[in-house]
Order: C-alpha cells, then structure tokens, then sequence
C-alpha cells in the first residue's frame, strides 16, 4: 500500500531500521516495477556474522536491489583483520 502511493519508477532507500519497511511488499512493488530500485542496509533480522550462513530475504534475487550490512564490521574484509 505505501508504496503504491510512490510515484512509478521511484528508487527507494532504507538507512534507518529494519522493521520501518514490510519486505515482502518492497519486493512486490520491485518485481511488478512499480519501483524501480532500491537500497537496504538495515533489515528486519540483520545478517549474522561469517560462518553463520546468508541470511534470508525476499530481496535476494531481485536484480534491482543492493544489499549492504548496515555494521561495516559484518563485511568478510573487516572480520579477516
């Protein structure tokens, strides 16, 4: 619903906590192309550290979307130090 409100063809961006969004509804609105991209550093269960396998999202797949660790610490490069 909110995003239906958003003018077609809009980017979207999420800086600021995870449960602000409904993910499945992001993902909807970006595979129907309703919008045309967006960018997530937060999400609602954020991504555990390496070793502990991907985290799961309705995101992954949609070739419109980029997806970063919101703790620059979570990256591979930052825990190999």
């Amino acid at each position: 619903e909110q995003f239906a409100k958003m003018k077609k063809g809009s980017f979207f961006l999420n800086a600021s906590r995870g449960n602000v969004v409904v993910i499945p509804d992001l993902a909807a609105a970006l595979k129907s192309g309703h919008i045309r991209g967006a960018y997530v550093d937060v999400f609602p269960v954020e991504p555990g550290k390496n070793g502990e396998g991907f985290f799961e999202s309705e995101l992954r797949g949609c070739e419109n979307v980029l997806m970063t660790p919101h703790v620059g610490g979570s990256t591979e490069e930052a825990q190999a130090k």
